[in-house]
C-alpha cells in the first residue's frame, strides 16, 4: 500500500525519534563502560543524547513511553536508565515546565541509580561498577542532578524537600524495574504495576507522583500488548483520553499479524481489555506501519 505525502513524513518523524532513543542508549552505554573502568566521560554527550529525544519526542510521546518497554538486550542497565528518562520525560509534558528544566529532570531520571546499581542489573562485564559509580557520585550530582529539585518545587506539589527529584522519578522507576524479568522472576503485567503503585502512595511514594503516572500512562501503557475481551490482540498506541485508566486506545490485530486502525475502548462496554501478553509483533510496528 503506497502512503501518502503526510503518512510519509510521520513516519520519517517517529524514525527520528527511534533513532534518538537508540542513540541516548548507545551513549549511556559508553557512560557505564567508562565508568566501570574509571575512565572520564563527557557529561556533555549524554546530555545532547538527552535533548534529541527531548526534541524529537514533541508530540510523539507515546511511541517514546513504547521504546522504553521494550524487553532489555545486551545493554541492558543502559536500557532501564533511558527507559525511566523516557518515561519521566513524558511526564514533564503535563508539568509544563520550560525545555530546560524538562532536560535537566530527564538527566536526573537518567543517573538516579547509579550509586545504588543492584548487583542483578549489573551488565556482564561491568565488573566493579558499583564502586566505580560510587566514586563518580559527587562528579554526577554536580554535573548533571544539580537543580531539579527546585524546578519541581513549584511544578508539582511534591513538597520543599530536596528529594522531591526523586519522589517523581521512583513511580517509573518502579515500573521499569518490575516489568522486565528479573533474576529467577518473569515481568510483572503492566496493570498490575500500576495498581501496587496506587497501594504504595501516601507510604512509601509520593501520592501527587503516583497519580501523575498512573493518570498519564494509564494501566495498559503504549506499547504494550493485550487480549480484548472479543480475543482479538491488539498494541495499546495511547492512553485513555478520560478517566477511564484501564480502556486505552489500540490498534487491533489480524489472523495474519496486520495492525488494523486505531480504536478507543473507552466507552465501549463490549469490548475491553481482557489481559496483557506476551508481543506476537514488534509493537513499534503500530507507529510505523499506517
Amino acid at each position: 500500500m503506497s502512503l501518502s505525502d503526510e503518512q510519509r513524513a510521520q513516519r520519517e518523524a517517529n524514525l527520528r525519534l527511534v533513532r534518538a532513543y537508540v542513540g541516548l542508549v548507545t551513549v549511556m552505554g559508553d557512560a557505564l563502560g567508562r565508568l566501570a573502568q574509571k575512565q572520564p566521560w563527557r557529561t556533555s554527550l549524554l546530555r545532547r543524547a538527552m535533548q534529541n529525544v527531548f526534541e524529537e519526542a514533541f508530540d510523539k510521546e507515546w511511541l517514546l513511553v513504547a521504546l522504553g518497554r521494550l524487553p532489555r538486550g545486551p545493554d541492558g542497565l543502559a536500557q532501564r536508565l533511558s527507559a525511566v528518562a523516557a518515561f519521566t520525560l513524558v511526564l514533564t509534558r503535563q508539568m509544563l515546565l520550560s525545555p530546560a528544566d524538562t532536560v535537566e529532570l530527564c538527566m536526573a531520571a537518567l543517573v538516579h541509580d547509579l550509586s545504588r546499581v543492584p548487583p542483578e542489573l549489573e551488565p556482564p562485564g561491568h565488573l566493579g561498577l558499583r564502586s566505580a559509580l560510587r566514586c563518580s557520585a559527587d562528579v554526577l550530582t554536580d554535573e548533571v542532578c544539580h537543580q531539579t529539585s527546585v524546578a519541581l518545587e513549584w511544578a508539582l506539589p511534591l513538597s520543599t524537600n530536596p528529594r522531591a527529584t526523586a519522589r517523581l522519578i521512583a513511580p517509573p522507576s518502579i515500573f521499569e524495574l518490575l516489568t522486565q524479568p528479573g533474576p529467577n522472576r518473569p515481568p510483572v503485567g503492566s496493570d498490575h504495576v500500576m495498581r501496587l503503585l496506587g497501594q504504595l502512595a501516601g507510604q512509601r511514594l509520593d501520592s501527587t507522583a503516583v497519580e501523575l503516572f498512573v493518570r498519564t500512562l494509564g494501566f495498559f501503557p503504549p506499547g504494550t500488548s493485550v487480549q480484548l475481551s472479543d480475543g482479538s490482540m491488539a498494541v495499546v498506541v495511547a492512553p485513555p483520553s478520560d478517566a477511564n485508566v484501564a480502556q486505552p486506545r489500540v490498534r487491533p490485530l489480524d489472523a495474519k499479524g496486520g495492525l488494523g486502525r486505531e480504536l478507543s475502548l473507552s466507552g465501549n462496554p463490549d469490548l475491553m481489555v481482557r489481559q496483557e501478553i506476551r508481543p506476537t509483533v514488534n509493537p513499534l510496528r503500530a507507529w510505523l506501519e499506517p
